[in-house]
């Protein structure tokens, strides 16, 4: 199995069991959920020196995004 497969199948499968029935919308890797003043996401993304055999190694950033406060 590739590298980007095994990624993908972890990934479907973290979304469909997990992450949509609390409400995360995903994309790609990335998976975002919006709530009244401040969205909320987790992306996973494989590290580089995965082989394509399991185990498949991953980091998970955590992001909080606040569309209403302007950046400056």
């Amino acid at each position: 199995m590739s590298v980007s497969s095994l990624g993908n199948t972890f990934v479907a499968g973290l979304h469909r069991e997990v992450l949509k029935p609390r409400g995360f919308l995903k994309k790609a890797r990335t998976f975002t959920r919006a709530h009244d003043d401040f969205i909320d996401a987790v992306q996973v993304e494989g590290i580089n020196w995965n082989s394509g055999a399991e185990p498949w190694s991953f980091y998970v950033n955590v992001f909080v995004s606040f569309p209403e406060i302007p950046y400056r």
